[in-house]
C-alpha cells in the first residue's frame, strides 16, 4: 500500500484587496514580544539563504535573543544552522536582525520563520517566507539502460533520469559523447530533456562505439557515467541463401504469427511484401529503410519496385505463407488505420497474390501492423522461382479442356440470368442495384477520363468551397477517391542523373527521383563524377517561378550536398516537417550543430538561436563560405508533432505554422527549401497549403487539383496519398472560414473596437461572427470518448456532457483488478512554448478526490488553480478536497516522500457572467507564474466546476500573454480553437470570449497606452 502526504500551501485571490487592520496600543506592563517583522531573503546560493529582519514591540523588555527556524515542507520546522554562530545554532543575539543558514540543499523549497526572545518568553513567530535555493549542476550522471545496435549505421541509446535527489536543479538536457574506438572520431550530441532515448546514427558499420552520458542544469553540466560499448552491424556481403520455389507460380516463405509488436501494441493484421530482384541482388539488411512506402498492389506492379501481395486478420495468419498462389486477400471487419471513415463501414480492399515469374530471384518480408497503424517489419526471405517443365506440359493437356467447361458454365449462366431479369421485368419489379463497394485508387486509375460525368479538379471560387469540399467527402470520400486517383504520375520523365551509379547512393528511397528536366544542379566539383546531383526539384508556387525546392531529408553523405545547395540557391528559409527519427525510424539526419558550429566542406554552419514552440522549433543559422567573405542568415522552421502515421487531426496549428515560415522569407530571397524524409509526402502538402493560401488572399480561388499536377509533373509523387490530399482541402476550407486572425499588440484596441460594431447585413457583430465560428464543423463523435463512456467511469464525470477526450485525456496508473483505475476527467493543454503546460479537469466529486490528488503525485504538480467557490447560487459547484489545517491521509497507497502543492483559489468570479476587470486574472497568472519557475515548472493543474469554461479562459489568457511578450502579437480565435481540440468546450461561452478581449487591452493598457511595452521578436 502507499499514502501520499502533499503539503498544501493555500493563496486566496480576489478581486478587491482586503480592508485594513488597525492595531491598538500594546499594554504598558512587561510581556512577551510581538513577532519579528518584515523578514526579508537578501541574498541565497545554492546551499545558504542570508535573511534580515526587523524587531517588533519588544514587550517592554529587552530582546535577548531570535530564533530561526527552517522546513522544507511547511509543516515540519526545526531550528536552522547559522553561519558563525555557536553549534551552528541559529539561536541569534538580540543585537543582530540578519543570519545566513547554511547545509541546505540546491534548488529546493524552503520556509522560513523568526521568534523573539525577552525574559518573559518567546514571541509568536513571524510571518513565514518562502525562498528557493539556487540550482547547481548534477552530482550524479544517469545511467544507460540499453544501448543496442539497430542497424550498420545506427545504435539505440536510452537511459535513466537523475535521481531527483542529485539533480539539483531541472534537467534541460543530455549530453552524449560517443567515440569510434577504432579510428578515434569523437563526437557529441545534445539531447533536450526530458527525453530518455535517442538514436544515433551515420556511424560505420561493422565498428565498435563507446558512450558516456551527462545531465545539465542552467549552471552547468554534471559528471559523465561510466563508459558502455556497442559493435554496429555488419551489412552482408551477400543476399541471405535463397529458398527454392515450388514452381513457376508460388514460393513458400516461413511466415511469424507474432501477437504484439515490440512496443506492447496487439497486432491486428498482417502484410505480405515483394520486391522482384535481380539474381544476387541484396536486399538490404532490414525492410525497415528502402521499402518503408509501399502502396503498389500486384496489378500496378513496376520492374524493380515492391508491391503488396497480400493483406489478411490474425486469426487467418499460418505459420507459412504461399507467395504467388493466385488467390484473392483481404481483411474484413478491421478499422483502417489511416483513414477516419464517416459512420460508413468499411469496404473490403483485396490484394491479388498474383503469380510469380518463373527463373526469377524475389525478396518477401512480413509487416505486422497494430490497430492504431504502428507496424514492424520482419526481415527478408529470399527465393528463387524453377522452371518446371512437367507443370507446363500437364498444363498444355489441361488448358483447352477447361476453356470447354469455362465456356460451358458460362453460357448456361447468362441464359438463366437473362431468363430471370425477364420474367422480373413482368412482374413490374426493378432489378435491386448492388450496394458496391468503395472503389480502391487502382481500379478509379484513369476513371475520369472513362467517366464523362466526373471531371476532377477546377477552380474554385472560395464561397463555393465548402460545398465543393462537401461534395467529395460525400459518399465515404468517393470523389476524393476519384480525384486523387486521376492525379497520374508522369510517366516517362527522365531521371537518368538520379538512376546514375554514382548517385544512387544519395537517394534515400529507390522510388524517389529527382526529374531530370527540374532538377536542382550544384556547381561541379573538379574530377568529382555526379557532384551536381542532389535529390531536389525546382516547384512553382503561385505566381512565381521556382518559388520552392523540395527535398528528401539529408543523408549522413549528402549533408554538405545541402548546405552548399541552400548557399548556391540564396535561400533563407528552410522548412522541416519531420522528426529526426518517427517510430525507431530515422528519417532525417541531423544536418545543423546542436550547439556552436560545424564545418560541411568549404561551408561553415554555426547555430545562433533556437526558439522552442510547443508544435514547432525555429533555429537560425550564420553561414560562412570558406572562399567567400559573405556571412548569410538562414533560418529553419521545423514542424514537430506531425503524426507518424496518416495527417494532423486538426489543420489549426499545421495553418499557423505555413504562415509563419512564408511571412519569414524574404520576397527577393531564392527558393524556400522544404523537406521531410522522401521529400514528396508532406513536402507537397505543405507546398500546396502555402501556395493556395496565397491565391485565396490574391483571387478568392481554389484549384488544388491543378496544383498537385502542376507539381508532379515536376517531381513525382508530390502529396503522396489519399489522406494528405484530403487534409490539403480540409486545411484551406478551415482557412477561408476563419480568416486572418492574427492582431499586431499595438492594433488591438482598434480591432476590438471593429468587432463591437454591428453589420448591418447580418445583424451580428464581429464578435458574434467570431465566436459563432468556433462552433463550425461536425461534434466530436463518441470514438473520440470511448473511455469516459465506459459504464464504470461514467460516475466519474461530474457532468454527462462535459468529457475528457481519449487522445488527449491524463492517464492514471492502472491500480490492479480495478476496471477504469487509469481514468480521470482530464485533459493535457499545450502551452505557448511547453506541451502539457496545463491540466484542464473537473472540480473533483467526493469518489473521485483519491484520482485528483493520485494524479497531482503522479503528474509532479505543484500548482492547482481554482476558479470557483465551493458554493454558487446556491449549488455546490466544487467539493472541498483538500485538507483544513490538519493534516489527512487521502487515498491507501504508503509512499515516503513529501511535496509541496499550492493552491491558488481565484474567488473574484462572479456567479454569472465573467470579471468586470481582468486584472485580477492577470495578476493570478503572474503569481502563479512566479510560483511555477520556483518550484520546477510542473504541469499546472486548472479546475473550474467543469473544467472547460473559465478554466478555459485561464489557459487561453496564459498563452496570450506568453505570446504577446515574446511576439508582440494576438490570436484570441485559433488560441481557442486550439484549446478545444484538446478539451471540448474550452471557453464556454460568449462572454468569456469577450472577457479575454477586454483582459489582454488591460493587460496592454498597464503598459502607458502600449509605448511601453516591447516583445522578443525573432
Amino acid at each position: 500500500m502507499q499514502s501520499y502526504l502533499l503539503n498544501i500551501v493555500n493563496s486566496t485571490v480576489k478581486s478587491d484587496p482586503p480592508p485594513s487592520t488597525v492595531k491598538s496600543d500594546p499594554p504598558p506592563s512587561t510581556v512577551k514580544p510581538d513577532p519579528p517583522q518584515n523578514v526579508t531573503i537578501e541574498s541565497k546560493t545554492s546551499r545558504t539563504i542570508t535573511i534580515s529582519w526587523k524587531s517588533g514591540y519588544d514587550g517592554n523588555s529587552e530582546i535577548t535573543s531570535y530564533t530561526v527556524e527552517i522546513s522544507d515542507n511547511g509543516l515540519n520546522f526545526s531550528d536552522a544552522n547559522c553561519q558563525g554562530w555557536p553549534n551552528n545554532s541559529c539561536n541569534v543575539s538580540g543585537l543582530y536582525t540578519n543570519a545566513t543558514l547554511e547545509g541546505l540543499r540546491p534548488y529546493t523549497t524552503y520556509f522560513i520563520r523568526v521568534f523573539a526572545d525577552n525574559k518573559v518568553g518567546r514571541s509568536d513567530a513571524s510571518s513565514v517566507v518562502e525562498t528557493v535555493t539556487d540550482e547547481e549542476e548534477p552530482s550524479e550522471s544517469p545511467k544507460f539502460v540499453e544501448v543496442k545496435a539497430l542497424n550498420s549505421t545506427s545504435i539505440l541509446v536510452k537511459w535513466s533520469r537523475v535521481s531527483e535527489d542529485s539533480r539539483n536543479g531541472i534537467i534541460t538536457r543530455y549530453t552524449i559523447h560517443y567515440e569510434d574506438v577504432s579510428k578515434g572520431k569523437k563526437r557529441t550530441v545534445h539531447i533536450r530533456a526530458p527525453a530518455t532515448e535517442t538514436i544515433i546514427t551515420g556511424l560505420r558499420q561493422k565498428a565498435e562505439y563507446s558512450f558516456k552520458i551527462l545531465a545539465a542544469t542552467s549552471k552547468g553540466d554534471g559528471p559523465y557515467s561510466n563508459t558502455t560499448k556497442e559493435e554496429t552491424e555488419a551489412v552482408p556481403s551477400e543476399p541471405p541463401p535463397p529458398t527454392d520455389g515450388i514452381g513457376t507460380t508460388e514460393a513458400i516463405i516461413p511466415f511469424k504469427n507474432k501477437d504484439t509488436l515490440s512496443s506492447g501494441e496487439p497486432v491486428s493484421y498482417f502484410q505480405v511484401i515483394v520486391m522482384p530482384m535481380k539474381k544476387g541482388q541484396d536486399p538490404g539488411n532490414s525492410a525497415d529503410s528502402r521499402y518503408e512506402t509501399v502502396t503498389r498492389k500486384y496489378q500496378d506492379r513496376v520492374e524493380g519496385e515492391p508491391y503488396i501481395t497480400a493483406e489478411f486478420s490474425k486469426k487467418d495468419a499460418k505459420a507459412t505463407f504461399p507467395v504467388g498462389d493466385g488467390k484473392v486477400y483481404s481483411r474484413i471487419g478491421v478499422k483502417d488505420p489511416k483513414r477516419k471513415r464517416r459512420n460508413v463501414d468499411k469496404p473490403v480492399i483485396e490484394y491479388l497474390n498474383g503469380e510469380l515469374d518463373d527463373n526469377t530471384q524475389y525478396a518477401a518480408f512480413q509487416r505486422s501492423f497494430a490497430e492504431n497503424g504502428d507496424y514492424e517489419n520482419e526481415g527478408f526471405t529470399t527465393f528463387i522461382t524453377k522452371r518446371d517443365d512437367t507443370v507446363k506440359i500437364v498444363a498444355g493437356v489441361l488448358v483447352p479442356v477447361l476453356l470447354l467447361v469455362v465456356v460451358f458454365i458460362a453460357l448456361a449462366v447468362f441464359i438463366y440470368r437473362r431468363r430471370k431479369r425477364q420474367n422480373e421485368n413482368l412482374d413490374g419489379r426493378i432489378p435491386m442495384e448492388k450496394k458496391s463497394r468503395r472503389p480502391t485508387v487502382s481500379r478509379l486509375w484513369g476513371r475520369g477520363i472513362d467517366n464523362p460525368n466526373f471531371i476532377p479538379g477546377g477552380i474554385i471560387p472560395v464561397e463555393e468551397f465548402e460545398g465543393h469540399v462537401r461534395r467529395l467527402h460525400a459518399n465515404d470520400d468517393l470523389l476524393f477517391s476519384q480525384e486523387y486517383a486521376a492525379l497520374r504520375p508522369a510517366s516517362d520523365t527522365a531521371s537518368d542523373a538520379t538512376l546514375a551509379q554514382e548517385n544512387r547512393y544519395k537517394n534515400r528511397y529507390n522510388n524517389i527521383v529527382a526529374y531530370d528536366h527540374s532538377r536542382v544542379k550544384l556547381i561541379p566539383i573538379s574530377n568529382v563524377p555526379g557532384s551536381d546531383y542532389i535529390n531536389a526539384n525546382y516547384l512553382d508556387g503561385y505566381n512565381k517561378e521556382k518559388a520552392y525546392i523540395a527535398t528528401q531529408g539529408p543523408l549522413p553523405d549528402t549533408t554538405e550536398d545541402f548546405w552548399r545547395m541552400v548557399w548556391e540557391q540564396n535561400s533563407k528559409i528552410i522548412v522541416m516537417v519531420t522528426n529526426l527519427e518517427e517510430r525507431g525510424r530515422v528519417k532525417c539526419f541531423q544536418y545543423w550543430p546542436s550547439e556552436g558550429r560545424e564545418t560541411h566542406g568549404d561551408i561553415q554552419v554555426q547555430l545562433t538561436e533556437t526558439v522552442e514552440l510547443t508544435d514547432f522549433t525555429i533555429r537560425k543559422f550564420c553561414l560562412k563560405k570558406s572562399s567567400s567573405k559573405d556571412e548569410r542568415m538562414v533560418s529553419q522552421y521545423h514542424y514537430t508533432i506531425w503524426p507518424d502515421h496518416g495527417v494532423p487531426s486538426c489543420p489549426t496549428s499545421l495553418l499557423a505554422f505555413v504562415k509563419k515560415a512564408s511571412a519569414a522569407n524574404p520576397t527577393v530571397a531564392g527558393p524556400m527549401v522544404v523537406h521531410c524524409s522522401a521529400g514528396v509526402g508532406r513536402t507537397g502538402t505543405f507546398i500546396v497549403v502555402d501556395a493556395m493560401l496565397q491565391r485565396i488572399a490574391a483571387e478568392k480561388t481554389v484549384d488544388v487539383f491543378g496544383y498537385v499536377s502542376s507539381l508532379r509533373r515536376n517531381r513525382n509523387l508530390m502529396v503522396q496519398v489519399e489522406p494528405q490530399y484530403i487534409f490539403i482541402h480540409e486545411a484551406l476550407l478551415e482557412a477561408i472560414h476563419s480568416g486572418y486572425t492574427e492582431v499586431q499588440a499595438m492594433e488591438l484596441r482598434a480591432h476590438i473596437k471593429s468587432l463591437v460594431e454591428v453589420n448591418l447585413n447580418t445583424g451580428q457583430t464581429g464578435m458574434d461572427e467570431e465566436f459563432n465560428h468556433l462552433g463550425r464543423g461536425v461534434a466530436a463523435p463518441p470514438s473520440k470518448f470511448q473511455a469516459a463512456n465506459m459504464h464504470y467511469n461514467k460516475t466519474k464525470n461530474r457532468y454527462a456532457n462535459v468529457l475528457a477526450f481519449d487522445d488527449s485525456r491524463v492517464k492514471l496508473s492502472v491500480l490492479s483488478g480495478i476496471e477504469g483505475s487509469d481514468y480521470i476527467n482530464a485533459n493535457f493543454i499545450d502551452g505557448y512554448k511547453t506541451r502539457r503546460a496545463f491540466i484542464a479537469t473537473q472540480a473533483p466529486i467526493p469518489d473521485t478526490i483519491p484520482d485528483f490528488w493520485r494524479m497531482i503525485w503522479e503528474q509532479e504538480s505543484s500548482t492547482v488553480v481554482m476558479l470557483s467557490r465551493e458554493t454558487e447560487k446556491g449549488k455546490v459547484k466544487v467539493h472541498r478536497y483538500w485538507p483544513g489545517k490538519h493534516p489527512a491521509s487521502i487515498g491507501t497507497l504508503v509512499e515516503s516522500a513529501s511535496r509541496v502543492v499550492r493552491q491558488y483559489h481565484y474567488t473574484g468570479w462572479p456567479d454569472d457572467g465573467s470579471p468586470a476587470t481582468g486584472t485580477g486574472l492577470i495578476d493570478l497568472i503572474g503569481q502563479v507564474q512566479g510560483w511555477q519557475q520556483r518550484s520546477g515548472n510542473s504541469t499546472i493543474v486548472v479546475h473550474c466546476s467543469a473544467g472547460v469554461g473559465r478554466t478555459g479562459v485561464f489557459c487561453a489568457l496564459s498563452i496570450l500573454i506568453e505570446r504577446l511578450k515574446s511576439e508582440g502579437v494576438v490570436d484570441v480565435f485559433q488560441t481557442i480553437k486550439v484549446l478545444r481540440t484538446q478539451r471540448p468546450a474550452m471557453v464556454q461561452t460568449q462572454d468569456q470570449y469577450e472577457f479575454i478581449y477586454r483582459a489582454l487591452r488591460e493587460y496592454l493598457d498597464s503598459f502607458d497606452a502600449y509605448s511601453n511595452f516591447e516583445a522578443d521578436q525573432y
